[in-house]
C-alpha cells in the first residue's frame, strides 16, 4: 500500500434478534423475532495521528441500517444513517475481539398519532436518535474479514416528543468486510507519552421537550450553563467536576394543563462529577449532577468536539434516573494547557 492510500472496506451485516420489553406496556407490540441488516464504508486508521496509535489503530466509518420489526403497521420500518468507531480489545495475527460504537439518526415511517396510530407508544416523532453497541469476534483473511457480533441497537427521540418509551433490539449478527487495500498493523507500537494537562470548558446548551400533558409540538424549554474543570489521567481518560445553572420551564408549562400542579423552581443550581473517554479532539462524557434546591439528581451523557481554536460543539442527553429528559445541543469554549 502506498503512503497516500487509505485502506477502506465495504461491509455487509445481517442480524436476528428480539425487541426487549423494557416496559410492560410495549409487550403487545412485539410480534416475532426481528431481522436487521446494515452496509458500511469503513476506513482503517494508519497511526498518522497520535490518538490512532493510542487506541491501537481503530476503524472509523459510516453506515446505513434497516430492520424488519415484524409489526410494520404500528412500528414501521426504520432507516438509519450513522457513523461508527471500532477498536480492538485484543488483537492477534488473524483473530481479534473488538467493540464498536455507532451514533446517527433514524427515520421511522410510523410513529404515534392519536387518530391513526395510537397504539405506538414507543416513539412520537419521525426522526430519532440511532445508537448501537457491538462486541465483535472477527477472523481476517487475504480476501476479507468475517465476523460475528452480539449487539444492542436503540432508537428514541430523547424526550423531544412524546410518547418516547423507545425501542431496544438485542441481536446476534454475522457479516463480512471486503478490503480495497492491505495495511499491516505494527505488532508492537511505542507507548505514547502522557503529558499532565488540564482544561476548563464553559458550555451553553438548550433543548425543547414535550411534557407528559401534551401530545402536540414541544412546549417545554430547558437551557443549562455549565462550567466543567478537568484533569487528564492518561491519554485516554479525563475526570472533572463543576457547576450547572439550569432553567427548566416544566412548572410553567404543566400549569397550563393542570392547575393543581405544584410548581417547582424553574431555576436550579447544581454540582457535577464527570468522567470522559478521550479520542483526540473528541470527549465522550458521563456526568452525575445534583441540584440543591430541587434535591434531585440528573445524569448527562454525550460528546464534545473541539472544532476550531478553542471552540467546542456538543450533543448530549439529559436524563432523570437514567430516563431520557431532553436532547441538548451545546456550544462552548475551552481554556487550559491541553494541546
Amino acid at each position: 500500500m502506498s503512503s497516500s492510500q487509505t485502506p477502506k472496506h465495504i461491509g455487509l451485516k445481517y442480524g436476528r434478534g428480539e425487541i426487549f420489553a423494557h416496559h410492560e406496556e410495549i409487550r403487545h407490540l412485539i410480534k416475532a423475532p426481528v431481522n436487521q441488516a446494515s452496509i458500511t464504508l469503513g476506513f482503517q486508521t494508519t497511526g498518522k495521528k497520535k490518538w490512532q496509535r493510542i487506541w491501537n489503530y481503530p476503524e472509523i466509518g459510516v453506515g446505513f441500517y434497516t430492520a424488519d420489526l415484524r409489526n410494520p403497521q404500528v412500528l414501521g420500518v426504520p432507516m438509519a444513517f450513522y457513523g461508527f468507531f471500532e477498536a480492538p480489545i485484543f488483537r492477534q495475527k488473524r483473530f481479534s475481539f473488538n467493540y464498536l460504537f455507532a451514533l446517527g439518526a433514524v427515520y421511522l415511517n410510523k410513529h404515534f398519532d392519536r387518530l391513526t396510530n395510537n397504539t405506538n407508544i414507543v416513539n412520537g416523532s419521525v426522526i430519532n436518535i440511532y445508537a448501537n453497541v457491538d462486541l465483535e469476534l472477527r477472523y481476517a483473511t487475504k480476501y476479507g474479514i468475517y465476523f460475528t457480533t452480539l449487539g444492542l441497537t436503540h432508537y428514541s427521540n430523547g424526550g423531544s416528543q412524546i410518547p418516547n418509551l423507545g425501542l431496544n433490539v438485542f441481536a446476534v449478527s454475522v457479516g463480512a468486510r471486503f478490503k480495497t487495500a492491505d495495511f499491516e498493523i505494527p505488532k508492537k507500537t511505542k507507548k505514547e507519552k502522557h503529558e499532565k494537562s488540564w482544561d476548563i470548558h464553559f458550555l451553553q446548551s438548550f433543548s425543547l421537550h414535550s411534557d407528559k400533558h401534551s401530545y402536540s409540538k414541544p412546549k417545554r424549554f430547558i437551557t443549562t450553563t455549565s462550567v466543567d474543570c478537568g484533569w487528564y489521567l492518561s491519554n485516554k481518560s479525563r475526570i472533572g467536576g463543576g457547576a450547572d445553572f439550569l432553567f427548566d420551564d416544566i412548572g410553567r408549562t404543566v400549569y397550563k394543563f393542570d392547575t393543581s400542579y405544584v410548581v417547582k423552581d424553574y431555576k436550579s443550581v447544581g454540582l457535577h462529577l464527570s468522567y470522559s473517554i478521550v479520542y483526540g479532539n473528541v470527549l465522550f462524557s458521563l456526568q452525575e449532577i445534583y441540584f440543591f434546591n430541587r434535591r434531585e439528581t440528573r445524569q448527562r451523557a454525550g460528546f464534545r468536539l473541539l472544532v476550531k481554536g478553542n471552540v467546542t460543539l456538543g450533543l448530549s442527553l439529559l436524563m432523570h434516573d437514567f430516563a431520557a429528559d431532553a436532547v441538548e445541543p451545546s456550544i462552548g469554549i475551552r481554556f487550559g494547557n491541553r494541546k
